[in-house]
């Protein structure tokens, strides 16, 4: 409120003194355009030709600039409508309108001697001149502030490397970077200035402006679209899918939003080719790792079969080769173990997750592949710390071979004993074998795939100190693993 009379009250009480001042005047019997009483400036002094025609020249050329101004100024307003403070440019064109007025008259002074009419317009020019003072004084800090405010700014998001763009508090786009271009294709000069329903899906412009609204009643760090997909509006008219993050800054003393877009099919193709080649990596760690379990049975009897014939006293010709033997198996084994340390144990980066959003995450990356998943999700659960590509993959794998198996599926979360726990139902009629066999490298109930699935699960929650296990519950399985709250 005390900006908005610093901005609005003073001035408009100023105009209205002005205005006050004139119509009392113009009431006056003889009015504001007589001459009475007055004598043109020609004949009213020792005013040569040269004195005279200077005085004429030199208000007229003030008048045009004066002119000019204030309409250059309105076109840079209207062009440049992320102009700072666009008021004070108006309320100082109509300054400059006044000043010029004034100059005007006085120029036709010399012919017409209406002293009246120039004392109502020296006196509103006055007016409005200490209007734009008062209006100045306290704008001052903000302006001395503004350029590196908004280089600042301008800098950040110019260098980010996802789309961004700042929106003030009526819609109005008043920054973006390239990235905003590449993402929409609209070059910047298309954007700058106009409502950002501008990127907006028609079939949700109508409503967009309310949701701006509500957004600057109560601005906060907001992820705008979970559990449902947003759309961003191309040039060309086809939709963009985008995750929207909002970030409420103040600029030029006002409120406005910072407002980040991620390309979700851009983001969803990364998240596939990482969940494949995680996956790629633990099924060959696996696979090295089934093959280094299969291959110390043999190795190891040729080990102990060559020791056998050492102890024996066989022939001079035969020792070197059996110490040659017995070297070549151990080094095999060491070979093979290597090779798997250095495949499954590969360095990961951890990250505090929200176990509850990357189920939602996950459902929402699935649901052209699966639909129909019940969510069931305690909203108490701690962050955890994990890698969030590896606990993607799990919740995945578990909702695939749930939904594979048949019948709605169920995903369920709760805090017990100071572990997060997260259970998959399915309705498929649940399993004939030992539940310990499911996990087994290789082992697989169904007709195609490799049976490593639920093995690099197994092997993706160990690493974070937690548990797996399955079992038949009602009409189908249960696959639930529990994560320490660190």
């Amino acid at each position: 409120m005390t900006s908005l009379v610093r901005k609005w009250v003073w001035p408009t009480i100023f105009v209205l003194a002005a205005v006050a001042a004139m119509a009392a005047y113009w009431a006056t019997p003889i009015g504001l355009l007589a001459t009475s009483g007055f004598v043109p400036r020609w004949n009213g002094g020792a005013w040569t030709t040269l004195h005279g025609w200077a005085h004429v020249a030199a208000d007229v050329a003030i008048w045009g600039a004066y002119v000019a101004i204030p309409v250059l100024m309105a076109i840079l307003i209207r062009r440049r409508r992320d102009i700072a403070f666009p008021w004070m440019y108006w309320l100082f064109a109509v300054f400059i309108l006044s000043c010029g007025t004034t100059h005007l008259v006085e120029a036709a002074l010399f012919w017409w001697p209406v002293y009246r009419l120039s004392a109502v317009l020296k006196i509103t020019t006055a007016i409005v001149s200490w209007a734009t003072v008062i209006a100045l004084v306290p704008l001052l800090p903000k302006v001395f502030s503004l350029p590196t405010q908004v280089s600042d700014i301008q800098q950040i998001i110019e260098n980010a490397p996802t789309a961004m763009l700042v929106v003030d508090r009526r819609g109005k786009i008043l920054m973006l970077n390239a990235q905003t271009e590449v993402l929409f294709g609209y070059q910047r000069a298309d954007l700058m200035g106009l409502q950002v329903e501008k990127i907006v899906p028609r079939r949700v412009r109508p409503n967009h402006p309310d949701l701006v609204e509500s957004y600057f009643q109560h601005p906060k760090v907001t992820q705008l679209g979970e559990g449902r997909e947003l759309y961003g509006a191309h040039k060309d008219g086809h939709e963009i899918p985008v995750e929207i993050g909002l970030t409420p800054l103040a600029l030029n003393g006002e409120p406005a939003v910072l407002a980040c877009l991620v390309n979700q099919t851009v983001q969803k193709q990364r998240r596939e080719r990482e969940l494949s080649e995680l996956s790629q990596v633990l099924s060959l760690g696996e696979v090295v790792g089934g093959l280094a379990h299969e291959l110390n049975t043999p190795i190891q009897r040729i080990v102990t079969w060559a020791e056998v014939l050492q102890i024996q006293d066989p022939p001079e010709s035969y020792r070197e080769p059996l110490d040659g033997m017995v070297a070549a198996a151990g080094e095999a084994g060491d070979i093979v173990r290597r090779l798997r340390d250095a495949v499954i144990r590969r360095e990961t980066s951890d990250e505090p997750i929200d176990l509850n959003d990357v189920i939602r995450a996950t459902v929402t990356f699935m649901h052209r592949e699966v639909t129909g998943v019940r969510l069931d999700l305690d909203e108490n659960i701690p962050t955890l710390s994990g890698n969030l590509i590896q606990l993607q993959l799990v919740v995945s794998n578990l909702i695939r071979n749930a939904y594979q198996a048949g019948g709605p599926v169920t995903v369920r979360t709760r805090l017990e004993n100071g572990q997060a726990v997260c259970s998959v139902d399915d309705c498929g009629g649940g399993f004939q074998v030992e539940p310990k066999r499911l996990f087994e490298s290789f082992f697989t109930t169904k007709s195609s795939g490799l049976g490593m699935g639920l093995t690099i699960t197994q092997a993706i929650v160990r690493r974070y100190g937690g548990r797996i296990t399955a079992s038949n519950v009602g009409s189908g399985a249960r696959f639930e693993f529990t994560l320490p709250i660190r």
